[in-house]
């Protein structure tokens, strides 16, 4: 199935809520993007003033790539560990991710992913609440 509507005319509203050290943050982001379906993936893109994002969902696996300042391409799959690099202008980090919950529900009007995993970053580990709404 593709869907007919592909331009920017979704809502794409990322939410994480992070712990670090006890300490609670929570960013949110806002954009117009792209969503469809195709060979049974789920596609969302969207851009900001700083970069470009895509995220596909597959069935098992979420990744969400991003480019610009900083570059990641990031893997979540439920039960899982995977590793990636964050590439920044002044070096590059790796990263592990485990991914403790992914709880989805798309259709082809839009949907959710909400995703709970932890981010190992230079042995800091962050713990991650995040939710992709498409509306």
């Amino acid at each position: 199935m593709t869907l007919k509507n592909i331009d920017n005319s979704y809502i794409i509203t990322v939410e994480n809520k992070q712990t670090i050290d006890g300490t609670n943050d929570t960013i949110t982001e806002n954009a117009n993007g792209s969503y469809s379906v195709r060979n049974g993936k789920y596609y969302i893109l969207y851009k900001n003033e700083n970069s470009s994002t895509s995220i596909i969902y597959d069935g098992k696996m979420l990744s969400i790539r991003r480019k610009g300042e900083i570059i990641s391409n990031m893997h979540f799959v439920k039960g899982e560990i995977t590793s990636s690099l964050y590439i920044m202008p002044y070096g590059k980090a790796p990263i592990r991710i485990e991914t403790t919950d992914m709880a989805v529900n798309l259709d082809d009007r839009g949907g959710y992913i909400k995703i709970k995993y932890t981010l190992d970053f230079n042995n800091d580990k962050y713990y991650n609440d995040m939710c992709i709404r498409i509306v």
